[in-house]
């Protein structure tokens, strides 16, 4: 990642994953975005793997905003 060119975000879904398995998927996506330059972790609360199809609304205006 360190070599990336483009800014880039990083999407955590926490629904994503089992209860135990949520703080390594969220040190995971911490590490990822923190390697990357530019990067930017973003956290959609309730959304599962597909954050557009389980919560709509939160994820448009994630992309709104970051568009």
């Amino acid at each position: 990642m360190p070599r990336a060119s483009a800014n880039s975000v990083v999407v955590q879904q926490p629904r994503a994953m089992a209860r135990r398995a949520l703080a390594s998927t969220r040190l995971w996506a911490e590490r990822l975005a923190a390697q990357a330059p530019g990067a930017e972790l973003t956290v959609l609360p309730g959304a599962d793997h597909y954050p557009m199809l389980s919560g709509p609304a939160a994820f448009e205006a994630f992309l709104r905003a970051l568009l």
